[in-house]
């Protein structure tokens, strides 16, 4: 299993870990023995097994290998013979590649290349920030009802959205691995935007606060949780065509999912605000993708997040993430295209007809 970067972000490999009952599946473990053979080390025994078969049933002489076919196997057959998880990282190369962090203003920006800002962030100001760790203290009364919560999703979110849709390896298997490669993605921007930030956790302004998991050494804003949640709530609802009911499902599970964390005593809710809308912006961008259509840009000003002053902190729920999604900056065009991640889009369109 591929466990998220440093804060334990969530499901970055559904198609091996979540699915382990299913590893006779190709696609999701490449085969019950050869996962075991990875986890146990070289199969002496094997080796040398098949060494013997071999030397008793080639016979003599040399084979000749066929010849080479006179032109390359066609991208999307290439794509397809790949191991999911070789299949990964090749998509993953080509959209981290699109994007980058720039400075904007007093805040930082995820562009796509040669298009523009998708996301600027700007961070809040102390006095905003004290008032919101009062708000993550408040929090601490709904800790005994949502310890569960909290530490399953340490680091898996997607059977709280599986409950609605029936996410399943037999049923969607290109969906799924479309929503590892999508969390993967918010995981690297979500955590280069934390860095570029430098935004402090809750605990560093009170002892009071007491989290009850371990707090992560990386910065607080934004939430990778929100992140990553608002990303496969949006990305299940463009790949389903989601109806209003079904995206507003989607939006409530993201946000108890961001809420959580600050239940936890680890994030603020603007942390959550700001993480809702990259992952609600990422996930525009990787719908838009593969038709060379835009994406709404987006914005959110952490100084801003507060009620009249800014010693009124504001809270996050699903109401405030919609009262926010009508914010846009303009439109985005998608830049770079991904041969990879087209080919696997409309694979797991393909796996949700009208």
């Amino acid at each position: 299993m591929k466990v998220s970067y440093a804060e334990g972000i969530v499901d970055m490999s559904l198609l091996n870990a979540e699915n382990a009952e299913n590893a006779e599946n190709a696609e999701n473990a490449e085969n019950a023995e050869s996962a075991a053979f990875r986890r146990s080390g070289p199969d002496t025994l094997l080796a040398a097994a098949l060494n013997r078969a071999a030397d008793a049933t080639i016979g003599d002489g040399l084979a000749v290998a066929a010849p080479m076919p006179p032109e390359p196997l066609p991208m999307d057959r290439r794509l397809e013979l790949l191991a999911a998880r070789h299949r990964r990282d090749a998509i993953l190369f080509d959209l981290i590649g699109g994007l980058s962090v720039e400075a904007a203003g007093h805040g930082h920006a995820l562009h796509v290349r040669g298009m523009g800002a998708l996301v600027t962030l700007h961070p809040p100001s102390s006095p905003v920030l004290a008032g919101a760790a009062e708000l993550v203290a408040a929090h601490a009364e709904l800790r005994a009802d949502r310890m569960a919560e909290i530490q399953v999703q340490l680091t898996r979110i997607s059977p709280f959205f599986a409950q609605a849709l029936f996410l399943d390896p037999a049923r969607c298997p290109r969906t799924l691995e479309a929503l590892d490669l999508a969390l993967g993605l918010a995981g690297h921007v979500g955590h280069r935007l934390k860095l570029a930030l430098g935004i402090p956790r809750p605990v560093t302004l009170s002892d009071r606060i007491m989290p009850v998991i371990s707090t992560p050494t990386h910065g607080s804003f934004p939430s990778g949780h929100a992140t990553q949640a608002f990303t496969m709530a949006a990305l299940l609802a463009h790949l389903t065509g989601a109806n209003a009911e079904l995206r507003g499902h989607l939006t409530r599970i993201a946000a108890r999912i961001a809420i959580n964390r600050t239940v936890a005593g680890v994030h603020y809710p603007l942390d959550s605000a700001a993480g809702a809308v990259l992952g609600q912006a990422l996930a525009d961008h990787l719908a838009a993708l593969p038709t060379g259509g835009t994406a709404p840009g987006r914005a959110l000003d952490g100084d801003t997040y507060h009620e009249g002053t800014a010693e009124q902190p504001r809270d996050f729920h699903a109401a405030a993430f919609e009262a926010i999604l009508p914010q846009t900056t303009g439109n985005v065009g998608p830049g770079q295209a991904s041969d990879g991640w087209t080919w696997l889009w409309q694979a797991a369109q393909a796996e949700w007809p009208a």
